[in-house]
């Protein structure tokens, strides 16, 4: 509330673009009180000046569900996060039995590019649908959505049909991992956010982790890889209950009509982001794999994602057909140092993320012999460090407020985990492999998932929505180029190689040979041969941890630059 000159209390408002004021909830207000130190200009806009020059301070944002409720609450919300991240990884032990029954091996990397690319080019659409409709009922539709998906999946007759739905899974799963981020935020007070933040990047990493068992696993069952994909469906449904009753709604414009909040999107930047994001995405995993740098194919959709992105950028700068409030891709928010800092590190952390991931259990098995499921085991020292640190990181920024010496320390020991994993061999004891997952792990933890905490504390209140889907963008962007650039090492290492020692091999033969589909070295090469490939392979693999101390650098040089302060 505030004075008008008469002294009659009125309600306080914010202005549109057009100049129409629009009546702020009393959410608004609380959450207007509550905006990140440190920023004069944000203090200030979000204070509520009374007829004098002091301002008044409102109670910050309280947490209403409390006990059981709020326990059940945060295990639906944590459950469904595990299984989108198992989706992301579960298709790494079960492509050659997809491969074995469906063939069209030409359409493999479909499979995860799908999951991938349906997610990221949606991501800033599902962020303007958050920021104006009912969190609860656009939480409950993706999750659904997802199901349907992986439903799909798991009866897929043919590869055309097991695509189609890797990409309503992705499509679905990237709109309920937006919503668990939505939800967290609008229901915990702010001290409590960093902490539960901190919970979701354990329970990610976890799932992402466990997801090469559990298709290893229902792939040498009489479940058989399908089941890889079912299981999803039981498992979210049963907390259908809990979504319904206990999950309290949140609209952040409740007395603006349906018609009215579709009318706020803005339907040229969504096709246009799409539309760069799909291209984009494509060329960065098919260049060097499916096709090679050079091909027409992979400059035409290069030259196709840049063009849409340069129209993209213009018509969110000129605000055409659109207006800045209601643009879908907040630029206005990287307006700040910290911001911008904030943005680039989170690519940078999410880039180092799968490499790690990926190719240590794939070293394990070549260099070790180990199976694939001994191999995944022996990454949990990753993972148990990681989601460990990430869960203290929470709590400890949740208490202290202090967010910039965890990007330092993360940044440093991901940098010294980086240096030596890419200087690991064949001899190299699984002892030391086991301590530098734990430096990676621990480095990770510590700022892998900050950024979606901070964010939302160096932004005004109206745009927490916004930047929470900003920071969703950038870690589904590195993931992707992490996915992309540690592939493209490993292949442009290792192909050329390879060629020289098996000449006769077509392209496509090398590349299923050192990524072992359709069979294992021993049934494709004699004893020398599988000896020198074996070796370039591993090497090739060791080269892909460049990534990891690359953009760790990246993210120390600019965390130092961040403005020391606490985040509250």
């Amino acid at each position: 509330m505030e004075s008008n000159p008469t002294g009659a209390p009125r309600a306080s408002s914010a202005v549109k673009d057009n100049g129409q004021p629009v009546m702020m909830t009393v959410d608004e207000e609380k959450a207007a009180a509550t905006v990140p130190t440190g920023d004069e200009k944000q203090d200030h806009d979000a204070k509520l000046e009374t007829g004098s020059s002091q301002p008044v301070k409102l109670p910050e944002r309280q947490r209403t569900i409390h006990g059981i409720k709020w326990i059940l609450l945060v295990v639906a919300i944590l459950s469904n996060l595990c299984f989108y991240a198992i989706d992301n990884t579960i298709v790494a032990v079960i492509q050659p039995v997809i491969v074995k029954d469906f063939g069209e091996v030409q359409n493999l990397p479909w499979i995860s590019v799908g999951f991938l690319m349906a997610g990221t080019a949606t991501a800033l659409v599902n962020g303007k649908l958050f920021a104006s409709f009912n969190a609860k009922i656009l939480y409950i539709a993706f999750s659904l959505l997802f199901v349907v998906g992986s439903i799909i999946c798991g009866a897929a007759p043919n590869m055309t049909a097991l695509i189609f739905g890797r990409v309503i899974g992705g499509v679905g799963g990237t709109g309920m991992y937006l919503g668990a981020l939505t939800l967290i935020s609008v229901n915990t007070r702010p001290k409590e956010t960093t902490e539960y933040m901190g919970y979701l990047a354990l329970v990610w990493g976890f799932g992402s982790v466990i997801g090469p068992l559990i298709g290893g696993a229902f792939t040498d069952s009489s479940a058989t890889w399908r089941w890889g994909f079912y299981i999803n469906a039981p498992v979210i449904c049963i907390f259908i209950p809990v979504y319904l009753f206990i999950i309290p709604s949140y609209t952040p414009r409740p007395t603006e009509s349906f018609l009215s909040k579709i009318q706020t999107i803005d339907w040229v930047g969504s096709v246009l982001s799409c539309g760069a994001f799909i291209a984009g995405i494509i060329a960065i995993n098919f260049g060097g794999t499916l096709y090679p740098w050079h091909s027409w194919q992979i400059i035409v959709l290069f030259v196709v994602s840049g063009v849409l992105f340069i129209a993209l950028f213009l018509q969110q700068h000129f605000n055409f057909l659109t207006t800045q409030a209601l643009r879908v891709l907040p630029i206005h928010l990287l307006k700040t140092k910290d911001m911008i800092i904030c943005f680039v590190c989170q690519v940078a952390v999410a880039l180092i993320v799968p490499v790690p991931l990926y190719y240590i259990p794939v070293f394990f098995q070549l260099a070790k012999g180990d199976s694939a499921l001994r191999a995944g085991v022996k990454t949990l020292p990753l993972i148990c460090f990681w989601v460990t640190s990430s869960a203290i990181r929470g709590r400890l920024m949740g208490k202290l407020g202090w967010y910039q010496p965890w990007y330092i320390a993360g940044s440093i020991l991901n940098i010294l985990a980086g240096v030596f994993l890419s200087r690991i061999n064949i001899t190299t004891s699984d002892a030391v492999i086991y301590g530098l997952q734990v430096l990676s792990g621990v480095g990770t933890g510590c700022y892998g998932q900050a950024g979606f905490a901070v964010a939302q504390r160096l932004v005004p209140p109206a745009d927490i929505h916004r930047a929470i889907s900003l920071m969703l963008i950038a870690q589904l962007t590195g993931t992707t180029l992490g996915l992309a650039i540690a592939g493209a090492i490993f292949q442009n290492v290792s192909l050329p190689r390879v060629r020289q020692i098996v000449p006769s091999f077509s392209a496509s033969q090398l590349s299923n040979l050192i990524t072992q589909i359709g069979g294992g070295l021993d049934d494709q090469l004699n004893e020398v041969q599988t000896k020198e490939v074996l070796t370039i392979i591993v090497d090739a693999l060791t080269d892909t941890y460049i990534l990891i101390y690359a953009a760790a650098a990246l993210s120390l040089v600019l965390s130092v630059f961040f403005t020391p302060k606490k985040l509250w």
